[in-house]
């Protein structure tokens, strides 16, 4: 197989397993033992990125690829091992962009609970509209006052989007 292929099939072996190591619950204990071991090995041990290194050297020392092919082998892998973290950290990266921007969208298209009420008080006065944001206060106002009965479990608000 081809060496950049293999390079990029090893990232993201390696994002993974750092991944896993520096987030998952498993290894929580590791992460605590290394904390009260060393301060600073309690840190790296809880960065991804720095994980994502040792993982990367140990891919390396296995499998032994080389990107580059000088008369320096010990060079070589370790440059390898640096790009293998890097793209490493890359992926990580972009699977939080993408878990930011999902996160984002959610949020976006979540009803408040003002919404929510306002349309179960319209649904109730047989209107089947979204309210306007203007119509918000003075609903939640009939509500404080007991003007809208507040209890019905059979209705499903509606969702904007």
């Amino acid at each position: 197989m081809n060496e950049y292929v293999n390079i990029f099939i090893l990232a993201t072996i390696c994002g993974s397993i750092a991944y896993t190591m520096t987030e998952s619950g498993i290894f929580e204990p590791y992460r605590i033992f290394c904390k009260n071991v060393c301060k600073k090995l309690g840190e790296l041990s809880s960065c991804g990125y720095c994980t994502g290194h040792w993982v990367a050297f140990f891919l390396v020392a296995v499998y032994q690829p080389r990107i580059v092919h000088s008369s320096f082998w010990l060079l070589d892998y370790f440059l390898t091992a640096i790009l293998i973290a890097w793209i490493s950290g890359l992926w990580w990266r972009f699977h939080v962009f993408v878990g930011q921007v999902i996160v984002a969208l959610k949020e976006k298209n979540r009803v408040s609970k003002e919404e929510r009420l306002a349309m179960m008080a319209l649904f109730e006065e047989g209107k089947n509209t979204i309210p306007q944001s203007n119509e918000i206060p003075a609903i939640k106002k009939q509500r404080a006052n007991n003007i809208i009965p507040f209890e019905r479990t059979n209705i499903i608000p509606f969702r904007r989007g």
